[in-house]
């Protein structure tokens, strides 16, 4: 925009489209006319409100019915123009300006094309960067309980760091792609997400933060020694013990992925997560957690050292039990929890079998206590 143009005249403008294009056919004709390339040059401004209601007119318009087919070069232009930009602002805009940014970026992502071109232009890294634990200790000063933003303030109705929530959310819809996933490892999205968990107090936080953990473990290659490095899995055998049920079942999903090589195996022995786990397949009725410790298990057998203390603490009693409680009794035979017990009830035959040094055509069965157990889960008939 001309230099001339006075910053108030600006925002009275952004205010007048926003009031326009709530109704449908005007919001149609703005995109139709390529709006919204234009209204994202104005960021190199800086300007709180200006960028506010930027973020404000884009939510809006994402919205419109068939909005993709309606984008055409406009959407072509956002892609190659307005994502430098926003990335420029993430990278050394005031954190109320990036907050903005943010909920711009959150609105757009969902798009295949922009996803690539957001990754194409190294947005990764630059979003991983706003999960930095510091931004905090910065924005701890400019959090305002109000639904205004301006050149001091972040909008907050909580009073916690928007920008941490925001940018997780953007990431975790990058997270479908495993070049994206490699990408977020590499710039440190592990380690940052860790320290987050780790710091929050709040249970809505820990779960944002989790929910990222969550894809990004699905990987190996980096992730377990990163993990590892840092501490990951006392984080996550500490979240077991969570009030919150979508935190446990989170961190024992993240955890079952996780335990994959034989030293991450004893290094979550170490942390107590045998036990912890075993302690919260016993108490929990929840069906997901269940089949999620159950998960844990069938991968921990297979480690001499922590077989022989799931033994020892009484893992083939609680197999037995919960064969025949009312909860598994009522599953059908292609049930997961089911599943996930015949897994469980195969895995310990197998250590059994390792254990006591005898061939396979020797010991075909599970342990005595487990061989009704195993017979009415591979029948699924109770």
């Amino acid at each position: 925009p001309p230099p001339t143009i006075p910053i108030d005249i600006l925002t009275f403008a952004l205010k007048t489209i926003y009031s326009l294009i709530l109704y449908s056919p005007n919001a149609v004709q703005f995109l139709q006319t390529g709006g919204s390339p234009y209204i994202l040059q104005l960021l190199p401004l800086r300007h709180g409100p200006i960028v506010q209601m930027m973020s404000s007119i884009v939510e809006k318009l994402v919205n419109v019915e068939n909005y993709p087919s309606l984008c055409g070069i406009e959407g072509k232009e956002i892609l190659g123009v307005g994502i430098p930009l926003l990335l420029q602002q993430l990278t050394s805009a005031p954190l109320p300006i990036r907050e903005a940014v943010l909920r711009i970026l959150k609105c757009l992502v969902s798009s295949d094309s922009f996803k690539k071109s957001l990754f194409d232009h190294g947005g990764i890294p630059v979003l991983v960067r706003q999960l930095s634990p510091s931004l905090g200790t910065l924005a701890s000063s400019t959090i305002t309980n109000t639904n205004t933003t301006n050149n001091n303030t972040l909008s907050s109705s909580d009073g916690l760091n928007p920008i941490y929530s925001l940018a997780s959310e953007v990431i975790l819809e990058l997270t479908t792609s495993a070049q994206m996933r490699k990408a977020m490892v590499l710039a440190g999205g592990v380690s940052s997400l860790l320290r987050l968990i780790t710091s929050s107090k709040e249970e809505a936080e820990q779960a944002a933060y989790l929910a990222v953990l969550n894809r990004l473990a699905v990987d190996e290659d980096g992730v377990n020694s990163v993990f590892r490095e840092e501490g990951g899995l006392h984080t996550l055998v500490c979240l077991l013990y969570s009030n919150n049920k979508k935190i446990r079942q989170k961190a024992a999903n993240t955890l079952a992925g996780l335990l994959i090589s034989e030293d991450t195996k004893l290094e979550f022995y170490v942390e107590g997560g045998a036990r912890s786990v075993l302690g919260l397949l016993t108490a929990s009725k929840e069906e997901d957690i269940i089949t999620e410790c159950l998960k844990i298990l069938v991968k921990l057998i297979s480690h001499p050292k922590v077989h022989k203390s799931l033994m020892d603490i009484g893992l083939i009693n609680i197999v037995k039990e919960l064969g025949v409680s009312p909860l598994v009794k009522a599953k059908g035979p292609e049930d997961e929890l089911l599943k996930q017990l015949r897994n469980l009830i195969v895995a310990v035959k197998v250590a059994h079998q390792s254990t006591n040094a005898l061939p396979r055509s020797e010991s075909t069965a599970p342990p005595p206590k487990l061989q009704m157990v195993w017979v009415k889960c591979k029948l699924g008939s109770y």
